[in-house]
């Protein structure tokens, strides 16, 4: 398959760069911002990758920091959007993680995106929007919203009039913190199955204290009934 790849700047939506590959079957194409000198250092890209010939699927691996401060994130690329998303789990500094979020517009014309939060104990609750051009992403940084509570847990749900993508970063690594840590997940469409199955739980193990969380968000939405007497 022939594989067209763009890189467009986060700040003004401009192309900065496209990339061209011939990929055959069952073979990778592999992107690294940092070993390509045309794409400017300390910038943000949403990429889109289109395919001539073949289906393609795509993983972003995200790194930063050296030694023990070292991170590392990663998500799957996106086929196709939803005009509802769903992030089970968002923090505004809360026990030292923070939960960015990035938007992509998959569709063909500027949408408004609109994130709703809800606390997990149901208060408080606060909305945040964004306008989006199609291929191109913007950030929610729960830091630069007043509306977002500090050391509060959030669950998210994020509509448009056009499919969108969303990936949410959490960090835990504040200046000082002895063993940053980092994760990564994909917002979830709009869906109608009431079964959902979590391949990999963990209690204590490994001697570590090695544990998961299990989050659950519902994704119908409230009805509010009026009744006259």
């Amino acid at each position: 398959t022939s594989l067209e790849v763009s890189y467009y700047r986060f700040g003004d939506g401009s192309l900065v760069a496209t990339r061209t590959a011939a990929v055959l079957p069952g073979r990778s194409f592999v992107g690294s911002p940092n070993d390509e000198g045309d794409l400017p250092a300390d910038t943000q890209f949403s990429v889109v990758v289109k395919a001539t010939g073949a289906p393609v699927v795509a993983v972003v691996n995200e790194h930063q920091g050296q030694g023990s401060a070292a991170e590392a994130l990663s998500y799957s690329g996106f086929s196709a959007g939803s005009t509802k998303v769903s992030l089970p789990l968002v923090a505004k500094m809360a026990g030292g993680w923070l939960t960015t979020m990035i938007i992509q517009n998959l569709g063909a014309f500027s949408t408004t995106v609109t994130a709703s939060f809800t606390s997990l104990d149901g208060s408080p609750s606060a909305s945040v929007a964004r306008t989006v051009m199609p291929g191109r992403s913007q950030v929610i940084d729960p830091r630069g919203e007043p509306a977002l509570r500090d050391g509060v847990e959030y669950a998210a749900t994020l509509t448009a009039s056009e499919p969108i993508a969303v990936v949410a970063n959490a960090h835990n690594d504040l200046p000082g913190t002895a063993m940053p840590m980092g994760d990564s997940y994909n917002g979830v469409p709009a869906v109608t199955g009431t079964t959902t199955y979590a391949p990999y739980v963990t209690k204590n193990t490994d001697g570590v204290g090695r544990n998961s969380r299990i989050i659950v968000q519902n994704e119908k939405p409230r009805f509010r009934r009026s009744i006259s007497a």
